[in-house]
């Protein structure tokens, strides 16, 4: 597996389908909003020969914000997102940041489980985050 700091055009389409399997709702932004968010963010993509396995999307902002991260379910378990989460980690890392925040839908038991056991700590509840539940707000001292 290959995981870049950049996409291609080419890539745009596979990557709003993989936006679109892995986020319902509200949590999917329509296509030009993902597409101005990409071009504003930094974005790592996880390839193999068979395609984009997965993205992550981060605002660099004073404190770097995770907007999404998203692996196709076939790939999940296999530590893609493991391995791109290490990728973004480290960037910033070496960039002098000291943390990274990110909201994970109240809901979504897998992915709140999934950055605890990669160090975050939730921070706080973000009562209008979503307007079908509750954002939970992660932090992790880098």
């Amino acid at each position: 597996m290959l995981i870049e700091k950049r996409y291609r055009q080419v890539d745009i389409p596979r990557l709003y389908e993989i936006n679109q399997i892995c986020f319902q709702g509200e949590q999917c932004p329509p296509e030009q909003v993902f597409r101005d968010i990409l071009m504003t963010s930094d974005v790592w993509v996880a390839r193999m020969y068979t395609g984009v396995l997965g993205f992550a999307v981060v605002k660099p902002d004073s404190i770097p914000y995770l907007w999404m991260l998203a692996v196709l379910p076939a790939h999940r378990d296999m530590k893609v997102g493991t391995d791109i989460l290490k990728d973004v980690e480290g960037y910033y890392l070496s960039k002098d940041y000291a943390e990274m925040t990110l909201h994970v839908h109240s809901d979504n038991w897998r992915a709140q489980r999934f950055y605890l056991s990669h160090g975050y700590r939730i921070s706080g509840i973000e009562y209008e985050w979503y307007t079908d539940g509750l954002g939970i707000k992660m932090v992790k001292k880098l």
